[in-house]
C-alpha cells in the first residue's frame, strides 16, 4: 500500500516519484506536512487523514505523494514532537488506512525521507510502507551521463564535444545530480572569464539585443542567416571558444570536498612578495616533483600559492592513485608505503636544497611526523623492515604494544629508523639528480602562482629529468647490519620515540 524513498538531499527523490507517475499514468497528489498537523483541538490530524484517504478512493487510481515523511511520522515517543498524543492519534489513524478494513484499491502511498530510522517502524511492517526504495549517489559513469544530458540543454552544441566529461565526473564525486546540472554552464562561464573584452563594446551591443529582442520574432531567429550573424559578432568580440580554452577550465577544477585549505587569516599578509612566496612555492614544488619523479604513484593535478590563508599558503591536489602498478589495487601494497614515505621526504629536501642556511621552516614537520608513523607500521605492524623479519610486535586494536624487553625495543626502533632514513636519502638523490627541474619548477610557480600537471611535464620534458622506474624498493637498497651501533648512539629515549607512532 505504500513506498518509502530514501536518499540524501538532491539525489533526485521527488524526480523518481514523479516518473513513477508518469510512468504508470495515474495522477499523483502532492500533500503538504502543514496540512496533516494537528490545529486547535485533539484528534484534528487523524481526522485529516481519514479525509486524505476517503478523497483518494473516491478519485482512485492515485498516488499520493507526502515530502520528508519523517517529519510528521516519527517514531512514537522518541523525539519532542512525537510524545504528543495528538502524534499518536494521527500514526493510529494511518495504520488503520493502510491496512484496516476497507479496501484501498488504486490508493498508493508515496513519501520520501531522508533518514529511515526516524519513521515508526509500525509503518515498515509487511503490508504497509513495506517497498523500500534507496537513492544513492551518482557513480562516475552516472554523472558522466546526467553532465553530458545538462550540457545538451545549456551549452552550445558546438562546445559539447570539446569537453572531456570524463574527467568532469571525476572531479565531481561528491556533487547530487541537482548540482551536476549546474556544472555544464560553469564551465562554460569560467571559459568566457578568460577572455579579454572590450568591455564599452561589449556593453553597447548588449544595450542593442535588448532593444530589438523583443521585435524579432522566434522562428526567424532560428534561422541560418541570423545563426551564421551570430557567429559573426561573437567572433568580432572575441568570444569564440576553443577546445583549448575548455581543457585549461577542466585542468583548473578544483575537485569539490577534497581540497582542505589552511585556517584563513583576520589579516591576510600585506607583503605578499617574492620573498615570503619563495619557501612556500619551495615546498609546494618538493611535494609535486618527488609525487611526478615516483613511478606508478599519485598523481598531481596542480600546485598554486593562495595568500589568503595560513597554512595553505603553498597548496597541492594530488589524487591517490587509482592502481599502483601492483595486483593488490588499491590496497597499500609495500611498494606504495615504501614511494609514500619517500614521497613525505620531498618538502624537507627541497627547503634543505634551495633555502639559505638557517632559514629552514616548519612547513614539512608534519610530513615529518607521517613519515615516522608509515616507517613505524611498516617495522612492527606489517612485517615489512630493511631485514624483511615476518615477525610482528603491534596489533591495531591493542591497547599497548608487545612486551619485548629492552634489547628488542632497541632493536626495533633501530629497524624503524634505518628504514626512515634510507627514504630520506633516496628523496635527497631524487632531488639532487633534478635540481635543475626543481629550481624551474619553483621560479614558474612564482611567477604564474598556478601550475598544472601538464606544466610539470613540460618544464620535466624540457629540463632532461630522470624518473624512477619500478620495480622501486627501498629495502633492497641498503644490507648493511641494522643495529650498527644503535645502542651506542641512540639509547633508550631515541627506540620509544619511534616504536610510540605506533600509537
Amino acid at each position: 500500500q505504500g513506498v518509502l524513498i530514501v536518499g540524501e538531499r538532491g539525489t533526485g527523490k521527488t524526480s523518481l516519484a514523479l516518473a513513477i507517475a508518469a510512468e504508470a499514468k495515474v495522477p499523483l497528489v502532492e500533500v503538504k506536512a502543514q496540512q496533516l498537523e494537528a490545529g486547535l483541538w485533539v484528534g484534528q490530524s487523524a481526522s485529516n487523514v481519514r479525509e486524505l484517504f476517503q478523497t483518494a478512493r473516491d478519485l482512485a487510481p492515485v498516488i499520493i505523494f507526502v515530502e520528508d515523511f519523517d517529519l510528521f511520522a516519527g517514531v512514537r515517543g522518541k523525539f519532542i514532537h512525537t510524545k504528543k498524543q495528538d502524534h499518536e492519534a494521527f500514526i493510529n489513524q494511518l495504520l488503520v488506512e493502510l491496512d484496516g478494513f476497507e479496501k484501498q484499491d488504486g490508493v498508493v502511498l508515496m513519501a520520501t525521507t531522508r533518514n529511515l530510522k526516524q519513521i515508526d517502524e509500525a509503518l515498515q511492517r509487511p503490508g504497509r510502507m513495506d517497498r523500500i526504495f534507496r537513492l544513492q549517489r551518482p557513480t562516475q559513469a552516472e554523472r558522466e551521463k546526467i553532465l553530458t544530458i545538462a550540457a545538451k540543454g545549456t551549452m552550445d552544441e558546438e562546445l559539447i564535444d570539446f569537453v572531456d566529461w570524463r574527467k568532469v565526473a571525476e572531479k565531481t564525486a561528491l556533487l547530487r545530480p541537482s548540482e551536476l546540472k549546474l556544472v555544464p554552464v560553469a564551465l562554460e562561464g569560467s571559459a568566457f572569464r578568460s577572455k579579454f573584452l572590450d568591455i564599452d563594446e561589449l556593453m553597447t551591443y548588449c544595450s542593442w539585443f535588448a532593444t530589438f529582442s523583443s521585435l524579432v520574432p522566434k522562428w526567424l531567429r532560428k534561422t541560418k542567416a541570423v545563426k551564421q550573424l551570430s557567429r559573426m559578432l561573437v567572433n568580432h568580440l572575441g568570444l569564440t571558444l576553443t577546445k583549448e580554452d575548455l581543457e585549461n577550465v577542466v585542468d583548473l577544477m578544483e575537485p569539490y570536498g577534497q581540497i582542505s585549505n589552511g585556517i584563513e587569516l583576520l589579516n591576510p599578509p600585506l607583503d605578499w612578495t617574492m620573498e615570503t612566496k619563495f619557501p612556500h612555492a619551495v615546498w609546494a614544488a618538493g611535494r609535486s616533483l618527488i609525487a611526478l619523479l615516483l613511478p606508478n604513484f599519485d598523481i598531481v593535478d596542480n600546485l598554486w600559492l593562495e595568500p589568503f590563508s595560513w597554512e595553505g599558503i603553498g597548496c597541492t591536489k594530488i589524487t591517490k592513485a587509482k592502481n599502483e602498478g601492483s595486483i593488490s589495487g588499491n590496497v597499500e601494497s609495500r611498494s606504495y608505503l615504501e614511494k609514500r614515505l619517500v614521497f613525505c621526504f620531498g618538502s624537507y629536501v627541497a627547503a634543505q636544497l634551495l633555502l639559505p642556511f638557517g632559514e629552514e621552516n616548519i612547513l614539512s614537520s608534519s610530513e615529518l611526523k607521517q613519515a615516522q608513523e608509515i616507517a613505524t607500521r611498516m617495522v612492527i605492524q606489517y612485517g615489512w623492515g630493511p631485514d624483511d623479519s615476518l615477525t610482528i610486535y603491534h596489533h591495531g586494536n591493542s591497547v599497548t604494544a608487545l612486551s619485548m624487553g629492552n634489547h628488542f625495543e632497541y632493536e626495533m626502533a633501530a629497524k624503524v629508523e634505518k628504514i626512515y632514513y634510507m627514504a630520506y636519502d633516496k628523496a635527497k638523490q631524487m632531488l639532487q639528480r633534478n635540481r635543475e627541474v626543481l629550481e624551474k619548477i619553483v621560479e614558474d610557480l612564482l611567477k604564474y602562482e598556478i601550475l598544472t600537471r601538464k606544466d610539470l611535464e613540460r618544464i620535466l620534458a624540457d629540463s632532461d629529468g630522470l624518473r624512477e622506474k619500478e620495480p622501486f624498493f627501498l629495502s633492497k637498497a641498503n644490507n648493511e647490519p641494522v643495529l650498527d651501533n644503535f645502542l651506542e648512539e641512540n639509547g633508550k629515549a631515541s627506540s620509544m620515540a619511534f616504536l610510540t607512532a605506533a600509537n
